[in-house]
């Protein structure tokens, strides 16, 4: 699985620029494809990066993404990222240009390198309406970005976790399925107050309303 910007972990905390690089850049949960033997050969070659950070004087911890990373710059030919989300979808959506910063100025955060900055879109709630509404469509049992192919599977945390949600939302009005676990699952009256809430921070029309049951 591959993603539009670089990230330490689950959390909105960016790569440093050497960390970062040029990319590609992997999810803090990121999906994995292959065969068995594969699979093992990687799980066993990060372990050893780990020990060899460790045995370096290296301090910390670091997650399965940094371990990733640094496999892919030292064996470039045997990791394929999914860059085009064929298999592993990913719910984070950025803007190009860099975040602003606490003055209003584009001063922010390097999420993608210093070279191409951008500004992810997905955990700012005032941007929801560009992130999801603008980007996806929720059909049938199929959440879609207009002009893509449909992937596998969707992956969606931390920074993505406000895109998930509506996109949650949107399948539950749209597949049945989907909508008997949202009701098995999830407390359907916080999930109508975070709507609401978000429905009332945007220009009217720009939400569209959303279906009530009847009865």
């Amino acid at each position: 699985a591959a993603e539009p910007l670089c990230r330490r972990g689950a959390g909105a905390r960016p790569c440093g620029e050497e960390e970062a690089g040029d990319g590609p850049w992997w999810p803090h949960a990121a999906g994995l494809a292959g065969s068995a033997i594969g699979l093992e050969a990687l799980l066993l070659a990060l372990i050893m990066l780990d020990e060899e950070r460790l045995v370096a004087g290296e301090a910390g911890t670091v997650d399965f993404t940094n371990l990733l990373r640094r496999f892919a710059s030292r064996y470039p030919a045997l990791v394929l990222p999914d860059t085009e989300q064929l298999l592993f979808g990913t719910l984070v959506e950025v803007d190009r240009g860099p975040c602003p910063d606490a003055d209003g100025g584009g001063g922010g955060p390097a999420w993608c390198g210093s070279s191409e900055p951008c500004c992810p879109l997905s955990g700012a709630f005032e941007r929801l309406n560009e992130a999801f509404f603008a980007r996806f469509r929720a059909e049938g049992c199929a959440l879609w970005r207009p002009g893509r192919p449909l992937p596998a599977l969707w992956h969606g945390d931390g920074l993505a976790k406000w895109t998930y949600a509506l996109g949650l939302d949107g399948l539950a009005s749209t597949c049945p399925y989907m909508a008997r676990l949202v009701l098995q699952n999830h407390p359907v009256d916080l999930l109508n107050h975070l709507f609401s809430r978000f429905e009332a921070t945007q220009q009217p029309g720009a939400v569209a309303k959303r279906p009530r049951s009847e009865g």
